[in-house]
C-alpha cells in the first residue's frame, strides 16, 4: 500500500509540471518573432497633438503558421527620459491596432491597451514594450481573444536627416490565444 501510494505521488510530482504548458480553459500559446520595416504615416489617429502614427510591415514565423504582421500605432511623447539619458525620451503608446496573416489566409487582429517605447534622439535606436488583447479575425480567428505581450527594438534612419520616420524593426510576441 505505501509503495503505491509512493508511485502514485511520484508519478504526479512528475506530470504536474507538465500540466503547466497545457491550456487554460481552451486557450493555447501563441509565439511570432517578426523583423520589417517602420514608416511614419499622415495620419493622426489620437488627435490633434502634432504626432502622426506610424506603419509597421512585417515577415512573422511562429504559432499558426505566421507570415505577416502589419501594426498601425501612434506614440507619444511624456516628457519622461529612459536610460538617465538625455538624448533618450520615454514615448508612451497612444493607439495601436495589429493584424497577422497566417499561412492559410486567416487573419488575427489585436488592440493594444499599454506599452513604451524609448527613442535615441541623435543614432534613432529604440525600444521598447506593449500589451493588448486579441479581437477576433477571419477563418479560425473569427472569434479569437486572449491577452498578448510584444518586445521590439529597431532604428529610425531617417528621422533626424529628413524630419519623418522611416526605419528597421524587430522583435517577439508571446500570448494565449482561445479559438472560440
Amino acid at each position: 500500500m505505501t509503495r503505491r501510494l509512493g508511485l502514485v505521488l511520484c508519478t504526479v510530482l512528475l506530470i504536474l509540471p507538465l500540466m503547466g504548458t497545457t491550456s487554460y480553459a481552451g486557450e493555447k500559446p501563441i509565439y511570432m518573432k517578426f523583423a520589417g520595416t517602420v514608416a511614419d504615416t499622415s495620419f493622426d489617429v489620437i488627435g490633434p497633438d502634432g504626432f502622426v502614427a506610424a506603419l509597421v510591415e512585417t515577415d512573422a514565423k511562429g504559432s499558426f503558421g505566421a507570415r505577416s504582421l502589419s501594426v498601425l500605432t501612434e506614440f507619444v511623447p511624456t516628457g519622461s527620459l529612459c536610460d538617465n539619458n538625455e538624448n533618450v525620451i520615454y514615448l508612451s503608446i497612444g493607439y495601436g491596432e495589429a493584424v497577422t496573416t497566417f499561412a492559410k489566409a486567416d487573419q488575427l487582429l489585436g488592440s493594444t491597451h499599454g506599452g513604451f517605447m524609448c527613442l535615441n534622439v541623435i543614432t534613432g535606436d529604440f525600444y521598447g514594450e506593449t500589451e493588448g488583447m486579441w479581437d477576433g479575425g477571419t477563418g479560425r480567428f473569427a472569434h479569437a481573444t486572449g491577452p498578448f505581450f510584444v518586445r521590439f527594438s529597431g532604428k529610425n534612419m531617417t528621422a533626424s536627416k529628413l524630419g519623418v520616420g522611416f526605419g528597421a524593426i524587430h522583435g517577439k510576441v508571446k500570448g494565449r490565444i482561445k479559438l472560440h
